[in-house]
């Protein structure tokens, strides 16, 4: 692999949109946790929800299996091709996702 698809397979693009998911993730906790109160209890919820369930959704898109669930329920999806040396658009998605639910789901479980 030569430097030149190095570079297409992780582009400056991808790495900023990652980056700015983990950014808006950690902004989400922490709006979240600023509403204290009677709100604790839904915050709470909240946060093991978009953890838990954002982060399994986002390895589901990274990985292709959504698809593969989609079509097994009877859903018609259509395949989007891209070059060989550039990331699959549903791979760089499903880890802007996973990203954005990282901070919720290490909030629910560690703190």
């Amino acid at each position: 692999m030569t430097s030149l698809q190095r570079k297409q397979l992780l582009s400056g693009g991808h790495l900023l949109a990652w980056v700015a998911a983990l950014a808006l993730g950690i902004g989400w906790v922490l709006l979240l946790r600023a509403l204290r109160g009677d709100l604790a209890p839904m915050t709470a919820l909240i946060i093991a929800l978009t953890g838990i369930f954002g982060f399994g959704l986002g390895l589901l898109i990274a990985t292709g299996w959504l698809v593969r669930v989609m079509r097994l329920l009877g859903n018609p999806t259509r395949a989007m091709s891209s070059r060989v040396d550039e990331l699959p658009a549903a791979r760089a998605f499903g880890i802007f996702v996973m990203l954005f639910c990282l901070p919720s789901m290490f909030v629910y479980f560690i703190g």
